[in-house]
């Protein structure tokens, strides 16, 4: 209509021309809202799981009717709490009326549908019918149980799990006797039993298995860092999923679990249980670790776990820090902790610092980001270094390898049996 209102201003012979087709737009215009069903009469129904896992894909569904051969939809969902919902643009065919709405979570927590928008557009495309349905669905995000089963699955090995009834031991460099067999060249001539041997006029070699009913205690740091995201999820959610999955390793290889979340001072305590069907009392209390913007008080959550818990154990924290200097608190107290038990510290790293690094240098402002990277690295390990120096195994590694490099140290951890 632009083009013909222009013409009547530099040529006022064609105002018929630019009436008539005024007259006839508008008119389709009627006729569309004529033929578009009113969407107060419409039904729409809206599903989303209660409870979804942080991590996973989550999708609601959303249930349109049919309203002729051309029903083009707008829908838009208003959600309060950590997470988003993908817009819906779709043509509503006769053969089709379920569509999926893709769920985007960013935090565990809790969050409410409020309101669903509607847009729907006439059989002509014309005319747009705006409607809004209130709703006060609620979802919980938990952490992700789903993938620490699905990998503690991928962990079936003789090493390490149960099969049904029969304990699979753990065999190799540990203490406790399993049993006598026969020598064969290649093993260990040092585990020859010489006085069953001339008893049975025949080599023997002693097989023995690593010790059980060991402690592990995993210490969750919940402070400010541990609030900030490495590949669109905060590090304690990182950290509190590769935690779950030890535990439940743990669990399965007969040792105890406790937990202890902190930042400024104690916020979760759970100590040592045994069983697998415990690992969902633990799953509830981790996700009970809320994020926070507090500094972490290491000396006070440290201490307390020292205190509370007095058997020597392995204690896994799962933390993060930024600089030498933040970190010399940090170091004094795993340092102190690490006298009596043996301390396994994983941090997460950022492997946003290492493409810095390696980047090419385009121009001074690339170089310049690379410098600061590696200068950030060097400080990382300088700390790394510092705290190897004093006993304690560390694990710096990115989220995706920070799950299997902390599985492989419990199991060295117990085959070398240094509890």
């Amino acid at each position: 209509m632009t083009p013909l209102a222009l013409m009547v201003v530099f040529v006022p012979a064609t105002w018929p021309i630019w009436m008539g087709s005024f007259v006839l737009l508008l008119v389709a215009a009627i006729v569309d809202w004529a033929l578009a069903v009113p969407l107060t009469k419409v039904v729409v129904h809206f599903r989303i799981p209660s409870v979804a896992y942080l991590g996973e894909p989550l999708v609601a569904d959303l249930r349109l009717p049919n309203l002729g051969s051309r029903s083009v939809v707008d829908v838009t969902v208003d959600v309060t709490g950590a997470a988003s919902i993908d817009p819906l643009h779709v043509t509503v065919r006769p053969d089709r009326h379920d569509w999926p709405l893709h769920v985007h979570l960013s935090r565990r927590g809790r969050f409410i549908v409020d309101r669903i928008h509607l847009a729907w557009t006439g059989p002509l495309g014309l005319i747009s019918t705006l409607s809004s349905i209130d709703r006060t669905d609620e979802c919980s995000v938990v952490p992700n149980i789903v993938a620490v089963q699905r990998a503690a699955l991928r962990l079936s090995t003789h090493h390490t799990f149960m099969t049904g009834v029969k304990t699979r031991r753990m065999l190799g460099d540990g203490s406790e006797f399993e049993a006598l067999r026969q020598y064969l060249p290649g093993l260990d001539h040092r585990m020859i039993d010489w006085k069953s041997s001339a008893k049975h006029r025949k080599l023997l070699w002693r097989e023995h298995r690593s010790e059980r009913n060991h402690r592990v205690i995993l210490a969750f740091d919940s402070g400010r860092l541990m609030s900030e995201p490495i590949n669109g999820l905060p590090r304690l959610d990182h950290a509190i999923n590769a935690g779950m999955l030890l535990a439940y390793l743990a669990l399965r290889s007969g040792d105890q679990v406790g937990l202890l979340g902190f930042d400024s001072e104690v916020r979760v305590f759970v100590s040592p249980v045994r069983g697998v069907a415990s690992l969902h009392q633990l799953m509830a209390r981790a996700a009970e670790i809320d994020y926070s913007t507090r500094e972490s008080n290491f000396t006070l959550g440290l201490t307390e776990l020292a205190r509370r818990n007095v058997r020597r154990s392995v204690v896994v924290v799962l933390t993060d820090f930024v600089d030498p200097t933040s970190a010399e608190l940090m170091v004094e107290n795993l340092n102190h902790l690490a006298q009596k038990h043996l301390v396994v510290f994983l941090s997460l790293r950022d492997g946003t610092l290492t493409d810095v690094v390696r980047a090419q240098p385009a121009d001074v402002a690339t170089i310049n980001r690379a410098v600061v990277a590696y200068d950030l690295e060097q400080d990382r390990d300088q700390v790394l270094q510092s705290l190897r120096r004093r006993g304690i195994h560390c694990i710096d590694a990115t989220p995706e390898e920070a799950t299997v490099k902390l599985l492989n140290k419990y199991l060295d951890v117990q085959r070398r049996e240094l509890v």
